[in-house]
C-alpha cells in the first residue's frame, strides 16, 4: 500500500483545504448519524417507558458524579409497598461509588431539606447539586426500617490521582448537563406527552437536514479532490513520458504505456475515490456509533468488538490475493489492448490471408485469461462481505445473550437503542472491510505507474551549452551503438564528417543502421562508445532544447496531428505567421492540393486523415520541417510514399535549399540518392565506403549490388 499512500500524498495532500474540509464533513456527517440513533432513547423514555428525558438524564448525571444508578419507583413497586412513591431505588454502586449503599436500598431526600420532595424533583436536585458533596437520607433493603445519611462525593470534581479517569468523567458530565439544558425544551409530566415527542421529532428532523447537508459536501468534495488528483496524475505520467529517451519505448508496447496513462490511472482515481469516500465515512461511523454505544453501556460495546481480531485477520488475507489478482488481471488487459491495436492496424493484411479465426483464437486466449482474474476478484469481493457479516453476528448475538440478563439494570429504551447501535457499527464495520480488497485491487496500478515514474528522463551534462545556429557540420568519431537486449552492434566503429551545407545520402539494406546513424544526431540514442559532434561540441555537452532546435526531421511513417493543417505545418515554428506557413506549403508542393480542400489550411485532420493521401500528408511533413529552418535537415525514406510527380518536386525544393543547411538523406530510390553530394556506403552497421554515385559503382560491390536490386526506380 505504499505506493497508494505516496500518490495520496503527491496529488491529494496538496489539495490540503478541500481535504481538510471533506474530513471535518464526515467527521459531522458520522457524529450526526449516531446523535440521530441516540435521539431513540428519549423518543422511546417519553413514548413507551414514560420515564421521561429529563429524569432518564437526571440519573445519567448521577451515575456520572457519584457511582451509582437512581431510577424512580415503578408503579408496581409502589402498589406492591415495596418503595415509596417519592423514593428513588438504588440500582447499583460501582465499586468506586460511596461505601453504606446497596442494591434496592430507597433515597428518600436529602439531609439538608426538611421537607420531602417527590421522587422526580429528589432525583433532578442530587443529579445538579451545587457542592462536591451531598447527604441523603436512605432507608436499607430489604425491610427499609432502618434510616441512615449517606455523603455522595463528586468523583469527577474531587478525584486527581487519576487524571485521565477525571478527565473522561468530567467531559461525560459536561455532555450529559448540556443535553439536560436542551431538554428543558421538551415539556414534562404525561399530560404533556405528544408536545414532548413533537420537540424531539423537530430535533431529530434538524440533524438529519445538517446531517445530509454535511454528507453532500463531504461527497462533493471528496468527488471533486479525486478527479483533480486523477487529472494531475495522467498530466505528469504523460509528461514523464514526453521527457524519457526513445530508448526506453522500444523495450516496452506502446499499448503498454497507453493502458498506464488510462487504466491504471483511473484504476488511482478510483482508489482515491474509495479513500475520501466510503473508507473515509465507514470507519468514522463505525467508530462513532461504538462511542455512542459505550455511553449507554461500555461491557456490552466491549463483548461485540471481540471479533475485532478474527476480522483484522481475514481483511489482511483478503487483501493479498486482492492485489495478486489484479496485477496479473492488467498484465491480461495490456495484453488485450496490444492485440486489439495490432490487429486492427494490420487488419488489411489479416483479411487478405484469411486469419481472422486465427486472430480472434489469440483474442480470446488473452481474454480468457483477463476474465479469470476478474472472476478470482470478484470471489474475493463478494467472499469478504459475508464473511464479515457472520462473525459480527456472532459477536452480536453473544452482546445481546448477555445483555437480556442485564435489560433490568440499564433500561429497556437504552438495550434497544443499544442493540440498533451496535447493529449499526457492525453494518459500517462491514463496509469497511470490504473496502480493503478494493484498495488492495489499486495495489498494482499504483506500482505500475510508480515503475514509469521511476524510469530515467533525458539528461544534460553538467555545464551544458546552448548553441544559437550551429553551421552544421557533423562529425562521427568511432562510434559504437547497440540496442538493449542485442548482442550484435547496430553500429560499429563509424568514423563520418559531414561538412556544413553538404547533401549526403546514406545507404545499405535494410537493417545496416542508417537510421540508427541518423537518430544519434538529435540524441534520440547515445552510443556506447565515441562521440557525436556538431560544430566540434559533443551533442552530449549541449542542451537538449537548443540541439534539437537546429534540426529537422522528416519520417518514412508520416506523422500529424488532430489540428488544422496550418498548425501541422507550423507545429516546428509556433509563432510562424500564416504567409510563412503558406510559403513553406507552397515549397513542398502542398499549397497545391490544400487550396482546393473546403477549409484550405483550416482544414482539420484527425484519425481518419481528411481524405488525405499518404504523399500528400507527407508533403504536409516536409512543408513542416522547411518552415522550421532548420541547419540541419534529416529525411528518413521521407520519399516513399511520394509519387513520381510529387517526388521530383520534392526533389526541386531540396535543392533549392541545398547550399545553406546540412541535408541527410536516407532512402532506397536511385532518384533520390543520385542528386547527392556524397553517398555513404553502410554494410551491418559498418561504412563500407563513400563517394559520389559513379564513384560507388565502379569501386563498391555492395552499392552496385544495391544499385542494380534496390535503388533503381
Amino acid at each position: 500500500m505504499k505506493q497508494i499512500w505516496r500518490f495520496l500524498a503527491a496529488y491529494a495532500l496538496p489539495q490540503w483545504p478541500r481535504v481538510t474540509a471533506a474530513i471535518v464533513a464526515a467527521v459531522l456527517t458520522s457524529v450526526l448519524l449516531s446523535l440521530n440513533f441516540l435521539t431513540l432513547v428519549p423518543l422511546l423514555k417519553v413514548m413507551v417507558e414514560g420515564e421521561g428525558i429529563h429524569a432518564w438524564l437526571d440519573r445519567k448525571i448521577c451515575q456520572a458524579r457519584y457511582a451509582i444508578e437512581l431510577r424512580l419507583a415503578s408503579p408496581t413497586e409502589v402498589s406492591s409497598g415495596l418503595a415509596s412513591i417519592n423514593a428513588l431505588i438504588v440500582s447499583s454502586v460501582d465499586p468506586t461509588g460511596p461505601s453504606g449503599l446497596g442494591h434496592m436500598d430507597q433515597v428518600v431526600g436529602l439531609a439538608d431539606q426538611n421537607e420531602p420532595a417527590s421522587g422526580p424533583r429528589l432525583l433532578e436536585t442530587i443529579a445538579a447539586y451545587p457542592s462536591q458533596q451531598v447527604a441523603v437520607i436512605i432507608t436499607k433493603a430489604p425491610d427499609h426500617q432502618r434510616t441512615a445519611v449517606v455523603v455522595l462525593e463528586d468523583l469527577g470534581a474531587i478525584q486527581t490521582a487519576k487524571g485521565l479517569a477525571t478527565f473522561q468523567r468530567r467531559a461525560y458530565t459536561a455532555l450529559l448537563q448540556k443535553a439536560r439544558a436542551m431538554a428543558r425544551l421538551v415539556p414534562a409530566g404525561p399530560e404533556n406527552i405528544f408536545k414532548a415527542v413533537l420537540v424531539i421529532l423537530i430535533g431529530i428532523f434538524l440533524v438529519t437536514l445538517a446531517r445530509c447537508l454535511a454528507k453532500f459536501y463531504q461527497n462533493y468534495l471528496g468527488e471533486k479532490i479525486v478527479h483533480v488528483a486523477a487529472m494531475r496524475i495522467k498530466n505528469d505520467i504523460f509528461a514523464h513520458m514526453t521527457y524519457m529517451p526513445v530508448a526506453a519505448f522500444d523495450q516496452h508496447r506502446p499499448s503498454d504505456y497507453v493502458s498506464r496513462v488510462i487504466r491504471d490511472a483511473n484504476e488511482i482515481g478510483y482508489c482515491l475515490n474509495v479513500l475520501f469516500g466510503p473508507a473515509l465515512r465507514e470507519p468514522l461511523n463505525t467508530i462513532c456509533f461504538v462511542g455512542a454505544a459505550m455511553l449507554l453501556n461500555w461491557q456490552l460495546t466491549l463483548i461485540f468488538l471481540a471479533g475485532g481480531p478474527v476480522v483484522i485477520t481475514l481483511i489482511a488475507k483478503f487483501g493479498r490475493r486482492m492485489r495478486r489478482a489484479s496485477h496479473r488481471s492488467l498484465q491480461a488487459a495490456s495484453q488485450m489492448l496490444a492485440k486489439l491495436n495490432q490487429t486492427l492496424a494490420g487488419l488489411k493484411i489479416v483479411k487478405v490471408c484469411n486469419r481472422q479465426e486465427y486472430e480472434q483464437a489469440k483474442f480470446t486466449a488473452i481474454s480468457l485469461t483477463h476474465l479469470k482474474e476478474q472472476l478470482k476478484m470478484a470471489k474475493i469481493q463478494a467472499a469478504a462481505s459475508p464473511a464479515m457479516e457472520v462473525i459480527g453476528m456472532a459477536a452480536a448475538c453473544l452482546a445481546i445473550a448477555i445483555g437480556v440478563h442485564w435489560v433490568n439494570r440499564i433500561g429497556s429504551s437504552e438495550f434497544l437503542t443499544l442493540l440498533v447501535l451496535l447493529g449499526a457499527a457492525a453494518d459500517a464495520a462491514r463496509k469497511s472491510s470490504d473496502l480493503w480488497p478494493k484498495l488492495q485491487r489499486s495495489v498494482a496500478p499504483a506500482q505500475r505507474l510508480m515503475s514509469l515514474f521511476h524510469q530515467p528522463k533525458e539528461t544534460e551534462g553538467p555545464g551544458a551549452i546552448t548553441i544559437k545556429r550551429a553551421s552544421g557540420r557533423i562529425e562521427f568519431q568511432d562510434v559504437y551503438f547497440a540496442y538493449a537486449g542485442t548482442s550484435r552492434p547496430a553500429l560499429a566503429g563509424i568514423n563520418l564528417v559531414i561538412e556544413p551545407g553538404q547533401t549526403v545520402a546514406i545507404v545499405g539494406a535494410n537493417g545496416s543502421g542508417k537510421t540508427t546513424l541518423a537518430h544519434l544526431i538529435p540524441r534520440f540514442y547515445e552510443p556506447q562508445r565515441g562521440r557525436v559532434m556538431i560544430d566540434g561540441a559533443d551533442v552530449r555537452d549541449i542542451t537538449l532544447a537548443s540541439l534539437r532546435e537546429q534540426i529537422g526531421l522528416v519520417t518514412q511513417q508520416v506523422i500529424t496531428f488532430p489540428d488544422t493543417i496550418a498548425n501541422n505545418i507550423r507545429y516546428g515554428k509556433p509563432d510562424a505567421s500564416d504567409q510563412e506557413v503558406v510559403a513553406a506549403a507552397q515549397q513542398a508542393f502542398a499549397d497545391e492540393f490544400i487550396r482546393q480542400l473546403p477549409d484550405g489550411y483550416q482544414t482539420m485532420i484527425g484519425e481518419g486523415n481528411c481524405g488525405l493521401s499518404g504523399g500528400q500528408l507527407q508533403r504536409i511533413a516536409i512543408a513542416r520541417a522547411i518552415l522550421k529552418d532548420p541547419p540541419i535537415l534529416i529525411f528518413d525514406e521521407a520519399t516513399s510514399q511520394i509519387d513520381a510527380d510529387s517526388e521530383a518536386k520534392i526533389h526541386s525544393a531540396i535543392e533549392s535549399m541545398l547550399g545553406h543547411r546540412t541535408t541527410i538523406i536516407i532512402a532506397h530510390r536511385f532518384s533520390t540518392v543520385i542528386g547527392a553530394d556524397r553517398i555513404v556506403v553502410l554494410h551491418e552497421g559498418r561504412l563500407v565506403d563513400q563517394g559520389s554515385h559513379h564513384q560507388l559503382v565502379e569501386s563498391c560491390p555492395i552499392y552496385k549490388a544495391l544499385y542494380q536490386t534496390q535503388l533503381v526506380h
